[in-house]
This record gives structure tokens, sequence and C-alpha cells, in this order.
């Protein structure tokens, strides 16, 4: 009926304004969480190779 889809268009639009400007949800989260992570470990590999790398310098010469 017309009614029921006019509810369903409403709770629809709640819904999509919620997720847009309401807090963020546990898996956004945890999404952020996890590129925190992956970044901090993409630097402290990068340091590893730094330190290698003047390691090798020193012990070649």
């Amino acid at each position: 009926s017309d009614s029921m889809q006019r509810e369903s268009a409403i709770a629809e639009d709640y819904w999509r304004y919620i997720f847009k400007h309401e807090k963020k949800t546990q898996t956004e989260i945890a999404m952020e969480s996890l590129e925190q992570k992956l970044e901090e470990l993409k630097n402290r590999f990068q340091e590893i190779g730094s330190v290698r790398n003047i390691h090798r310098q020193h012990t070649d010469n």
C-alpha cells in the first residue's frame, strides 16, 4: 500500500542520514584501527630496512 511504501521510504531516509551524520559504526572504527596498525607496521619495516642498509654500508667498508 502507499502508506507502507511511504513509511519504508521515511525509514530508509532516516537510516541513510544516521549512517552519514551520526557516530561511526563499529566497522568504521575497526577499519580505521586496522589501517593505523598497518601504517605503523609499514613504518617499522622501513626503519628496519634503513638500519640494515646502514649496517651493511659500515660492514662492507
